[in-house]
């Protein structure tokens, strides 16, 4: 089975009260650290800095490995959306990330592997975000740079 893991940066913080989501785990590390190794997206991490929030399967909860499968619908291994209970709470955290962020920035991160080639995406506004992951989805391995906007 591919594995897929999903994490929100918080450009520029260092600590951060985060909501629950219901059916999903959340954890946070600073400075950031992926839970993926090797981690399509840790370099970029690094250099941005801040707070790295992760995202993954209640059930692994503890767990060295935290991988997002439970709180995802997947199309072909090539887009997903989190699952309706879970992303309405996933969109409270996107709020409370960006709203931590000095910058008002975060960037999401979907990292799985045996999937799309890695793309970063041009900056969007999380309005935008919300919109796209409702309406088409997002793309598995992506870097989405996001703003307040």
């Amino acid at each position: 089975m591919a594995t897929m893991s999903i994490e929100v940066l918080c450009v520029g913080a260092k600590k951060l009260t985060l909501l629950e989501a219901h059916g999903a785990g959340i954890d946070v590390s600073h400075p950031p650290k992926s839970d993926r190794d090797p981690a399509l997206w840790q370099d970029r991490m690094t250099e941005l800095g801040g707070l790295l929030i992760h995202i993954f399967d209640e059930s692994r909860l503890g767990h060295h490995h935290r991988w997002a499968y439970d709180i995802v619908d997947e199309s072909d291994w090539e887009m997903f959306r989190f699952k309706p209970l879970v992303w309405k709470d996933i969109k409270g955290i996107l709020v409370t990330a960006i709203e931590a962020s000095p910058m008002r920035h975060i960037e999401f991160y979907s990292d799985a592997q045996w999937s799309n080639e890695p793309v970063v995406h041009a900056d969007i506004g999380l309005g935008s975000f919300i919109d796209m992951h409702d309406e088409v989805g997002i793309n598995m391995n992506c870097a989405f740079p996001i703003n307040s906007m």
